[in-house]
């Protein structure tokens, strides 16, 4: 399950229903997120933490 905030959402510009959700990560979170969160979410059920997010236009959103 993926906490979402509906409001920050909006943040990040006009996304399409076919993005891709790896197109929302910034770079240097999606070797963080193979590594640690999805083999912690396996194990325990879940992973607590944060990442930054990239917008439509390239920002960064932490």
């Amino acid at each position: 399950l993926l906490a979402w905030n509906a409001h920050a959402a909006g943040q990040l510009g006009p996304l399409s229903s076919h993005t891709p959700a790896n197109a929302l990560y910034a770079t240097w979170v999606q070797p963080m997120l193979q590594n640690e969160a999805l083999p912690a979410a396996r194990m325990r059920g879940y992973w607590r933490g944060e990442v930054e997010l990239v917008g439509s236009d390239g920002s960064s959103h932490p």
